[in-house]
């Protein structure tokens, strides 16, 4: 079914119509300023094996209005980096096969770049053994982690409107 408008005086057009007759009547060279939908978005960068799970902090995050770009390895999450992708945050499990949490820390850091970017690992993983192992780590949350502690902590480091639609 066609959305309408309502406006009153307006007889009721479909809203692709609208659009398209608004376009037209605009002044030769006129340039519409861009929205915030269409800008650039830093999108936070989940990093999990698990799909399910990917799944569930997608749901939460982009409930939240916050972008989400999701990879199942460290070397999925680098190649993405590399191809142009820059996460306003990290959401890291500690845990994975192919390249661990570790061996992406590593990688991190021979990218300064990318240092900057907040790195939450989020795991089952013991937290001594990350602090020994992973200098680049900005927070821990344990395993499970109730999606409000998640939106708080992310919150706290991602700045408004810079990972948002």
């Amino acid at each position: 079914m066609a959305r309408t408008s309502n406006a009153p005086g307006h007889r009721k057009r479909p809203l692709r119509e609208q659009v398209t007759a608004r376009a037209a009547s605009r002044p030769a060279g006129f340039e519409p300023t861009r929205s915030r939908r269409s800008e650039k978005s830093r999108p936070i960068l989940v990093v999990d094996d698990d799909s399910s799970q990917q799944e569930a902090l997608r749901e939460i995050f982009e409930a939240a209005g916050y972008s989400v770009a999701s990879a199942s390895s460290g070397r999925e999450a680098i190649a993405l980096m590399e191809s142009g992708v820059e996460p306003s945050l990290i959401l890291l499990d500690w845990i994975m096969p192919d390249m661990d949490g570790e061996q992406f820390s590593r990688e991190v850091l021979d990218h300064p770049s990318w240092l900057r970017v907040p790195i939450v690992v989020v795991s089952g993983a013991p937290r001594t053994e990350l602090v020994r192992k992973a200098s680049v780590i900005s927070h821990f949350v344990p395993k499970p982690a109730p999606a409000s502690t998640l939106l708080q902590i992310v919150a706290s480091y991602v700045p408004p409107g810079s990972s948002r639609y």
